[in-house]
């Protein structure tokens, strides 16, 4: 790295000397340093620093320092040390010998405002290019009526968040703010409404079970095998309504389990916990569909009674509110790693 102070430009290096994979490695690390002004300054030491200290930084500070290197270049250096002993430890079979060197070179004024000013254009050019890709890729415009038709709140002293979302201003109570829409607000909302759903669906299918265990022995002792028996005798519906509604109560223990499951997660608001809640209502949202299969050969069969035909009917609702939940979830996780994304700069 080469750092410009004042009217010196320093060139440092950290550089590995050995690569030996097979020998064990040593408790120390073996530094090589060298330090060279111009033609006033020619030193060369050798010196270990053990593997297991935190205090790399603080070292080559501390020896930068008896050189009278100035504070923000020796910070710079002695962090840069840091992270090459701090890389090498991670990989401990990997080379001992650490080669540092120091070259300081005097030079004129007019040369080191010539190196600044290239410096400071580089990094103004840097930073205009950011701004230019994020501002064309964020910055479009919002549609007026839209923007009126968001809802108004007022910030009071119970609420727990009273920071704004997107420029994390500290909003004072009593203020008017824009309350923007939220696909988790969605999820959640349709995370309760399959509970409830998935409710009855067990209900019905642990009725229509336990009415099949206590009819079987006296509806089934005088039919023929097979004669409907799943593995228990049906006396309702017809020859689909034994596998629908064993089908139909694995739907419902399960999908309750996954939107309790998916209420939790989607209260977490990391997208690592969205993710996952996505992934479960998707699998639960399959057997749905297995399920709702066995319902639509059930009534095409005919022959069912009322509660049958309401646990048809719930069963087709719930595949299509479940696939809408999958949706909203997945929307919210992509949301918040978009939000985490733009926070660390583009680092996720």
């Amino acid at each position: 790295m080469r750092i410009l102070s004042g009217s010196v430009i320093y060139d440092f290096t950290v550089s590995q000397l050995n690569d030996n994979v097979t020998s064990p490695p040593l408790e120390d690390f073996v530094i090589n340093f060298r330090f060279r002004k111009s033609n006033e300054i020619n030193v060369e030491r050798t010196f270990q620093i053990p593997r297991v200290t935190q205090q790399f930084a603080t070292i080559m500070s501390d020896l930068l320092g008896e050189f009278e290197v100035p504070s923000s270049p020796k910070s710079d250096m002695s962090a840069h040390f840091k992270f090459k002993l701090d890389r090498l430890n991670r990989i401990r079979y990997r080379g001992d010998t650490v080669e540092v060197k120091v070259e300081a070179e005097a030079v004129d004024s007019e040369r080191a405002d010539m190196i600044q000013n290239r410096i400071d254009s580089n990094t103004r050019n840097r930073l205009v290019r950011r701004v230019r890709e994020v501002t064309e890729e964020v910055m479009i415009p919002a549609d007026i009526k839209a923007v009126s038709a968001l809802e108004r709140v007022r910030v009071s002293d119970n609420q727990e968040e009273k920071e704004c979302a997107i420029c994390l201003e500290r909003l004072e109570n009593d203020v008017e703010v824009i309350k923007m829409p939220c696909p988790k607000s969605a999820a959640l909302l349709l995370l309760v409404i399959n509970l409830a759903l998935y409710f009855i669906i067990m209900v019905i299918s642990g009725w229509a079970v336990n009415h099949a265990i206590e009819n079987t022995h006296e509806s089934a002792s005088v039919l023929s095998i097979p004669a409907r028996i799943f593995p228990i005798y049906f006396p309702i519906g017809n020859m689909a309504t034994g596998f629908f509604i064993i089908f139909s109560l694995l739907v419902g223990v399960l999908g309750m389990a996954t939107s309790l499951l998916g209420m939790y997660n989607v209260m977490q608001s990391s997208a690592s916990s969205l993710y996952a809640a996505s992934t479960s209502s998707m699998s639960i949202w399959a057997l749905t569909i297995l399920a709702m299969g066995l319902a639509c050969k059930e009534i095409s069969i005919g022959y069912t009674g009322s509660n049958l035909r309401t646990l048809e009917v719930i069963l087709i609702i719930v595949s299509g509110t479940q696939l809408i939940c999958t949706g909203a979830i997945h929307v919210s996780a992509d949301n918040v790693a978009a939000n985490a994304r733009r926070m660390l700069g583009g680092r996720v």
